[in-house]
């Protein structure tokens, strides 16, 4: 069109002209027609490329089972094998609500140690030079979708009610607690200056994680439960790393600082979460069960959580790379406990070598 109306010469140039915006208009008619169904395949493309994980790391080198790293005999006596649920309502230190089996109200002895454990886990971890934070518990999709969560899975994430022609909506708001998604809200969208990484924060707060999922019973399998939480950001995946280790340190020191028999776990790259380049899991041993359970973890998430919410360092725009764990989860903790302080039909709460190390 632009060549014909530069065109005084020739003779058909209207008709030309005229054929040419005719076209032009069954172009657009057609281009309307294909859109959204350009943009309806575009986005089930792009929700399947986000679910794919990230890249391993090199020490996940075992596909299918936990590499157990080190081993913590403990302080703690012989148990019997009691559970923690007859121990706890014989010695009046646990009321279960009848809004589910395990949800329950601690008493006495037991909800003031709840307190202790947490301020000596929260101590610990800022005396190594991690700064308290305070993090939202209520999340959009948007967020819960960046950390690799499906947020129509139950079995993941609580979704808030609302109404039922906003449940999918990407709007929607889900309940999670002290966690990941604490962390990675907060630097959504965020610019980081180079020069101020790595940055390390440390949280105490309510975790609810799901009723299908947790297979333990009593405070094992707790639905809520009080935790402390780190994190750290950082530029490079060699930083990334290195604070993975660093961090796995600093868990361990306190489960030791517990006196309970413990392990420290590599996980199987088939038992890792999406956004998992690497974890490590924190075991403290449950009589009652026969096994070991998880209090704590490390979880390597390099640069999947910021890809996907645009947090970056600055001036290099990169994406920043994540560190996140538990280092104390108090439900399991005080189970674990109550078992070990139940020997041949006698209770006396456990001394805590953390906790009696001054007097």
């Amino acid at each position: 069109m632009a060549v014909l109306v530069k065109d005084k010469k020739s003779e058909n140039v209207p008709t030309r002209k005229e054929e040419l915006t005719k076209r032009g208009k069954a172009v657009k008619e057609q281009l309307r027609e294909t859109m959204p169904l350009w943009y309806s395949a575009e986005e089930k493309v792009t929700l399947q490329s986000l679910k794919l994980p990230t890249d391993l790391h090199p020490l996940a080198v075992s596909p299918e089972a936990d590499t157990e790293v080190d081993i913590y005999k403990g302080a703690a006596s012989s148990a019997d094998g009691t559970s923690h649920i007859q121990i706890a309502e014989e010695q009046g230190l646990l009321k279960f609500s009848n809004v589910g089996p395990r949800a329950a109200y601690l008493l006495g002895e037991l909800a003031e140690l709840e307190q202790s454990l947490l301020h000596y886990a929260a101590t610990v971890v800022r005396e190594r030079g991690f700064s308290p934070f305070a993090g939202s518990e209520i999340f959009r999709t948007v967020v819960v979708e960046g950390c690799g969560m499906d947020q129509r899975n139950a079995e993941e994430i609580f979704t808030l009610h609302q109404r039922e022609e906003d449940h999918q909506d990407i709007n929607a708001y889900h309940l999670k607690g002290n966690s990941l998604l604490s962390y990675t809200a907060f630097f959504a969208k965020t610019q980081v200056k180079a020069e101020r990484l790595p940055m390390k924060f440390c949280s105490i707060g309510r975790h609810y994680g799901s009723p299908t999922a947790q297979d333990f019973p009593g405070l094992y399998g707790a639905v809520q439960s009080n935790r402390v939480t780190m994190f750290a950001a950082c530029a490079c995946g060699d930083t990334a790393t290195e604070l993975h280790d660093e961090m796995v340190g600093v868990a361990w020191d306190i489960v030791q600082g517990l006196g309970l028999p413990a392990r420290k776990l590599l996980v199987s790259a088939k038992r890792l979460e999406q956004s998992e380049s690497l974890r490590t899991d924190i075991e403290v041993w449950a009589p009652s069960l026969q096994q070991y359970v998880q209090m704590g973890h490390v979880s390597l998430h390099n640069d999947y959580p910021s890809s996907r919410l645009l947090s970056r360092a600055q001036p290099q725009g990169t994406p920043l790379h994540m560190v996140c764990g538990v280092v104390l989860d108090v439900a399991r903790v005080l189970a674990s406990i109550l078992e070990h302080s139940g020997t041949q039909g006698q209770f006396e709460l456990m001394k805590l070598p953390c906790l009696h190390s001054k007097s």
